[in-house]
Formats: structure tokens, sequence, C-alpha cells
């Protein structure tokens, strides 16, 4: 009998013990639908004032609402988030460290918390420069810098077509004198030069719409031309381009691409020419790159209105990313850091996305055509009415801020920025001279 009683209360007490733990599971709160979610919060880039965020879910089985904290406080909320995104915020500080993680928020309490990233900010540039004005040309003809190629402080590069009173006309005994269609500064002074491409019956003059430099040993010109080892030698031509090659761009010397009229694209690969599909038939005014690796296209029809085109390089092709509405004319482009970018023509506009949405920029009023970046806060653009303006990682600063010499009536056509400061180069409509503008820091 006791054997009994022992039993029948060892069943009762499991039987209490059961009932507890069942009272006790069936009072305690629900699992959350994030328990297997992981949040990671990554800093892809930061300028002067704006930071790039990519905020990343595995196992995300529902719509989370998501707070990004900033050195420790709330700072930006969103709600019913599902999928990963890229987070810019652009009302940061210069020079100035900050913390960010993000937290799923689930019934009022954090639920799941990411890694916390630093992020230093940019500082701001200096615009304090010292300016020199050089022309050339003489005559009745008008002369014009299109581009330039920055190799050193001693060792630089400007193309272009340039008239003088010895050249462009005949000598006593009938030959043609060719003008010059570049200048190549030395260190103590500019030097005219004549890049012509041989053809069977002798040199060629054209002018020269692009250069690109590889390295102080290879030059590549835009009439199809190199300068290797301080010999000029031409390129052979077996394929069908246009006569003005726009713009130049080359990973290496079996890696050069030209880009022209009609949407043309053409690759050397060290032996012959292929044509690369663009897409469009858009004139393509611009090739640019930068130190992040990313190359762009851009592409219009001037003055046309039927809108233009940004192309970005993905393997040795290049597919169209931005189709601009008839209102927006881009003629140069410029890739700023690992995302933003921006164009020049009829307007400056920026894009903090990938190029997925443009904003127009308040810079200036007159059409411009060249814009070109070496870091975040140190971006350029220039074109008609002798129009400057310098971007320091917080403000756009004009001309005259700047301090630029008084110069009616320039076409600035391109830019270079380099450690010592920047060099423009362009034309006069005033005087119909061939125009540099060089400023040095300082």
């Amino acid at each position: 009998m006791a054997t009994k009683n022992r039993y029948f209360y060892k069943l009762l007490s499991w039987s209490a013990l059961s009932l507890f733990a069942l009272s006790a599971y069936s009072c305690s709160e629900p699992a959350s639908p994030f328990g297997q979610t992981d949040i990671t919060l990554t800093a892809h880039d930061a300028s002067c004032t704006e930071v790039w965020l990519e905020l990343k879910f595995s196992n995300l089985t529902q719509p989370a609402d998501v707070a990004i904290q900033k050195d420790g406080k709330d700072y930006h909320r969103i709600l019913s988030l599902n999928h990963d995104t890229l987070l810019v915020f652009e009302d940061l500080e210069p020079s100035t460290n900050y913390s960010f993680r993000a937290i799923i928020r689930h019934e009022g309490k954090d639920d799941k918390i990411s890694n916390t990233i630093p992020v230093r900010t940019m500082d701001t540039t200096s615009h304090n420069f010292t300016w020199e004005v050089f022309e050339f040309g003489e005559g009745l003809a008008s002369s014009a810098f299109y581009d330039i190629a920055y190799i050193s402080e001693n060792d630089i590069w400007v193309v272009g077509e340039l008239y003088f009173n010895d050249t462009n006309t005949f000598d006593s005994l009938g030959n043609y004198i060719q003008p010059y269609n570049a200048v190549h500064w030395d260190g103590y002074k500019w030097n005219r030069k004549q890049i012509f491409y041989n053809t069977s019956v002798g040199p060629s003059f054209s002018p020269i719409h692009s250069v690109f430099t590889l390295s102080d040993s290879l030059i590549l010109f835009g009439n199809l031309v190199k300068l290797e080892n301080g010999l000029i030698k031409s390129i052979n031509v077996n394929i069908s381009f246009p006569t003005e090659v726009l713009g130049i761009w080359a990973a290496s010397s079996t890696e050069v691409y030209i880009v022209g009229g009609g949407g043309r694209i053409a690759k050397h690969s060290g032996y012959s020419w292929e044509i690369i599909p663009s897409g469009t038939e858009f004139d393509l005014h611009d090739i640019n790159s930068n130190s992040e690796g990313r190359v762009l296209i851009s592409g219009s029809l001037a003055l046309q209105n039927i809108g233009s085109v940004i192309l970005q390089k993905n393997g040795t092709q290049f597919q169209k990313i931005t189709t601009f509405p008839a209102t927006v004319e881009a003629v140069s482009v410029a890739p700023v850091g690992k995302i933003k970018t921006l164009t020049a023509g009829e307007g400056v506009y920026q894009s903090l996305d990938n190029m997925a949405t443009w904003k127009l920029l308040q810079v200036g009023t007159s059409y411009t055509e060249i814009i070109r970046a070496r870091a975040h806060n140190q971006i350029v653009v220039a074109g008609h009415f002798s129009s400057v303006f310098y971007f320091n990682g917080v403000r756009w600063i004009d001309k005259n801020e700047l301090g630029i010499p008084e110069l009616p009536r320039i076409v600035w056509q391109s830019i270079s920025i380099n450690d010592d400061g920047l060099i423009l180069v362009g034309f006069s409509n005033f005087n119909d001279k061939a125009i540099i503008l060089r400023g040095k820091i300082g």
C-alpha cells in the first residue's frame, strides 16, 4: 500500500510540474519573428558631408522596422523594410568621426542589433590658387585647345589646333606650312608641337581633340598617334571611325578605347581595332574614369533637346545605365568615389545612388562643357562665358572668389586636377586665341 501511495504522489508531482511548465510557457511572450535574422551595416564611401551605408539582411522572413543610430542615438527610421538597401545621409560635418549601427525594432523593443561601423568624413580643400594665363595663336584663323594630359608639374601635354603667322600658309617654294596641334610644358616653357599622322603621301595635319597618358613614356593622341619612348608612331586604322576622336581612355597599351560621333566606340588590342557596340547613336563626347575603377561615357546630340545617355564599362563592353529626358544634355561626366556621379552640359546634375536618380544642382547659369573630379572635395566644372566653379567638399566657389583673372568670352574644353593645383584649357571667342589657365595652390 505504501508503495502505491508513493507512486501516486510521484505521478501527482510530475503532473503538477508539467502543468506549471505549460502555464509558464503559455504566459511568456511569443517568439520574435526575427529570431533567425541577421542584420549588417557596411560603409561604402564618405565625403565631407555625406556617407553611403549599405544595410543587408539574411533570413528576413517579414518586413522589419529599422532604426539607424548615429553615435548611439536614433538618427533615421525606416518602416516595413523587406530588402537590402543603400542609405545616403547628407547632413554630416567635415573632418568628423561618427559611428553607425542598425537596429530592428519589434513591438517597441530592440530585437536585432547590427555591427557598429566607424566613419570619418573628409576635410575640405583649399581654394587659394595663384593663377597664370598662357595664350597661343596669331593671324586670322581661330586657335583652340581641346584636351590636356598632366603627367607631372614638368611634363604636361595640351592638344588642339594652333595657327600662327608662319603656319597655315605656303613658303616661297609653294610648300604648305602645316599648323601646330599640341604644346608641351617641360618645366620652364611651353613648346609648340606638330603631332602628325603619317600617310602614304606624307605627314597629315588634323586638330587633336583628345589625349591620354598611360605613363610618362606612352602618350596617346586623338589623331591616332602615340608618343612612345620619345618616338612618334601612327596607329594603324583598320576600321571606319568618325574623323574626330572625342575621347580616349586606356587600361593598358593592349586595352585602349576611343569614342566619337554617332555612338561609335572602338577598342585597340595592341594590334588592331574592333568596334564595340554602344546601344546609342548619340555623339559620345567624353570618356572618364576615377581611382575606384569606374569608367563612364556621356553622349548627346548638341543643342537638339532629345536627351542624353550615360554608359558604364563592364568588362570590355559598355552598358547604357542612364537615359536622360529631352531637357537634359550631358556632354561630360565625372565618377566621384564609389557611387556618386556628376554630369555637365545643360545644367550640372548629380546622382548619389549609382545613377538611379538625378538632381539638378544650382551651379551657375552658363552652359558647361567639362566636369572633372579628383575626389569628393576636389571637383571642377567649367564652360561658356569663362565660367569656372570649384567644389571644396562643402560648397561651390565661382571664378571671382577663386581670383581668376578677367578673361572675356572663354569656352573651357578640358580640366586637369593634380597635386599642385589645376589646369583649364579652351579658347577665346574674343581674340581667337587658344588659352591655358594654370592655378597653383598657395
